[in-house]
């Protein structure tokens, strides 16, 4: 299953929980069925945070330094990403990127081991193009 996590937090020298204590809120929602804790789909969190630059070794390093807030107009949240609709242009007012958006980005993974090559950016253009789910 994949699971889209959002959180918006800022930095807030007189709070006091750190960039570790969110990364276990997420590890702890990562659950089975049976909603009991789903040590496969955890290493695959930390599997993609490692990719992202983040490392549990240094985990020592990250509770340094100025705590950071949720900003309470983007509440964390876990989502199925099979319920959700993909981000598009069209998604934002007059189809323009706000001001306060830095980047966009798609990755997508592919199994290995197929009968032929894929154009990857065609896929991709493909799914950004398409119409909403629904």
């Amino acid at each position: 299953m994949l699971y889209l996590y959002s959180i918006g937090i800022r930095v807030e020298r007189l709070h006091d929980r750190k960039l570790t204590a969110y990364v276990d809120d997420v590890a702890r929602l990562l659950v089975t069925q049976q909603r009991k804790s789903d040590p496969q789909a955890q290493a695959r969190f930390f599997e993609k945070l490692a990719a992202r630059g983040y490392h549990e070794a240094h985990r020592a390093l990250y509770d340094v330094g100025p705590g950071l807030m949720i900003n309470g107009a983007l509440p964390a949240r876990l989502y199925r990403v099979s319920d959700l609709d993909c981000l598009r242009t069209s998604s934002f007012k007059n189809e323009e990127q706000p001001s306060m958006v830095r980047n966009i980005g798609y990755e997508l993974e592919l199994p290995d081991g197929l009968d032929q090559p894929l154009d990857k950016d065609a896929i991709i253009t493909e799914l950004i193009q398409s119409p909403p789910i629904g």
